[in-house]
């Protein structure tokens, strides 16, 4: 429900990248969706917040999208990155 909730955010926000393509580039890269949602709980669950604990999942983000693949790919998962850390 957070990744759905990040993609329409996205939309909203004036993306190129459409839900759809937005939706595969995550299912295609599972490791990042878990860490997008673990990132998205540490820095707004008030019952879980962490800041610490958000930087290290940010970086560890960062260091799983540069190893995607597809060009395409690591500019959506980076797009949905940036997001949680609003």
């Amino acid at each position: 429900m957070v990744l759905r909730a990040i993609t329409k955010y996205l939309r909203q926000a004036g993306t190129a990248l459409s839900d759809g393509y937005l939706q595969q580039a995550l299912c295609a890269n599972a490791e990042i969706a878990q860490l997008l949602v673990a990132l998205f709980r540490s820095r707004f669950d008030p019952s879980r917040r962490d800041d610490e604990e958000a930087e290290r999942i940010a970086e560890t983000i960062e260091w799983a999208i540069d190893a995607v693949e597809s060009l395409e790919r690591t500019a959506s998962c980076a797009t949905t990155s940036r997001s949680c850390s609003r």
